[in-house]
């Protein structure tokens, strides 16, 4: 799987294709691209972590990133820093 360090380097996928989560104790947002159809999903298994959509930024850097592609769905991720 290649890693995934930003959705910079996807600038050709229209905006409305991006969505980017917020979770509660993890410093960078989780990025669905052409998946939001998986958020409601996550919200239910995930019930009780506080999540929240935030504006779709070049300048976050995301530290999951989940894409629909043919036949599924691909997950790139990048290490938290400490």
């Amino acid at each position: 799987m290649g890693r995934q360090t930003s959705i910079m380097i996807d600038r050709h996928i229209d905006a409305d294709l991006v969505t980017q989560v917020k979770f509660t104790g993890i410093s960078r947002p989780v990025v669905f691209v052409g998946c939001q159809d998986l958020i409601p999903v996550i919200r239910s298994v995930l019930r009780g972590w506080p999540m929240r959509e935030i504006d779709v930024s070049p300048c976050h850097d995301a530290v999951i990133t989940i894409r629909k592609e043919t036949g599924g769905y691909r997950r790139g991720y990048r290490r938290e820093s400490h």
